[in-house]
């Protein structure tokens, strides 16, 4: 008897060339596959909102009001050490103030107490300079500076370490997620990495000091660095092989810059760091499941 024939092999690129390539399934589950892709990168930009460094200078007792301080008052450069730009902008020192007369000062314990005529002159302080514990900001943008008092040049090195804990995050997430992905499959790794990215920046935003923010930051870097590259595979099995790379890669990659345009504006639209944070995650889990099947009605 002669063998059997060999069984034909369906190819998957022959079966999207008869019956359509980009049908109303793949069109529903590139728009749910790029909700994710689109929050994923404003959680790649949100730490430099969140620990940026606003402007601020000293508190000066006696000077400054108690309820409205004024960053940019004028008798600044008389209390403040600074620079001056040659446009006759005078930028005040971060940390430092000129030490009060001996003769005219005023406690910092007793800031209600006013210099004498409500005045704040030359002569009320001497050309030596102290360090403070109290600051004046130029805005009302408020980050991690703030929340656990981060001001000043020795503290810098913590807010860079924030970029550094993230990047570190990616690094970790990506190779983590490729492997449970061939393992265990793309689909289910990719929803529990955005479901992971929306909780640990939820839990980032309501961190109770620096040292649990940056573990947050860096598990929220592992969940968001398997969403991209998980989604664009996903994505790419839905078109013809030949021509998919660039049909879907183009305008994923465009939904991805547009987010990062926006995400400035976001960030100063709330200036709160908390809210940024917060606001930038959870509506990535809203409409992220793919559809179950990528060989699916395409019509």
């Amino acid at each position: 008897m002669s063998a059997p024939a060999a069984a034909s092999v369906l190819d998957f690129d022959e079966i999207l060339a008869e019956i359509g390539e980009f049908g109303r399934f793949q069109r529903l589950n590139y728009l749910l596959i790029c909700l994710p892709v689109l929050f994923a990168a404003a959680n790649s930009l949100s730490y430099v909102f969140t620990a940026g460094s606003p402007t601020y200078r000293c508190y000066v007792p006696g000077c400054d009001s108690l309820d409205k301080p004024d960053y940019g008052a004028e008798w600044v450069s008389i209390a403040v050490p600074g620079s001056w730009s040659k446009r006759g902008h005078f930028t005040p020192s971060t940390c430092d103030r000129f030490m009060a007369n001996g003769s005219r000062s005023v406690s910092e314990s007793e800031p209600w107490n006013p210099w004498p005529l409500h005045q704040c002159s030359a002569e009320n302080f001497t050309a030596e300079t102290e360090r403070c514990r109290q600051f004046v900001y130029g805005s009302s943008e408020r980050t991690i500076v703030q929340q656990w008092g981060l001001q000043c040049q020795e503290n810098l090195w913590k807010l860079a370490f924030v970029g550094t804990m993230h990047f570190a995050g990616l690094v970790l997430g990506t190779a983590l997620s490729g492997y449970l992905a061939d393992r265990y499959g793309r689909k289910h790794v990719f929803l529990i990495c955005i479901v992971f990215m929306a909780l640990t920046g939820v839990a980032q935003a309501l961190s109770w000091d620096y040292t649990s923010f940056l573990v947050f930051a860096l598990l929220n870097a592992v969940g968001t660095s398997g969403v991209y590259p998980l989604a664009f595979i996903i994505g790419v099995e839905m078109w013809e092989r030949r021509s998919s790379d660039c049909q879907f890669s183009c305008p994923t990659g465009a939904n991805c810059s547009w987010r990062f345009r926006f995400r400035p504006s976001s960030a100063w639209a709330t200036s709160g760091w908390c809210r940024s944070q917060s606001g930038g995650c959870w509506p990535a889990t809203g409409g992220s499941r793919p559809a179950t099947s990528s060989a699916g009605p395409r019509r």
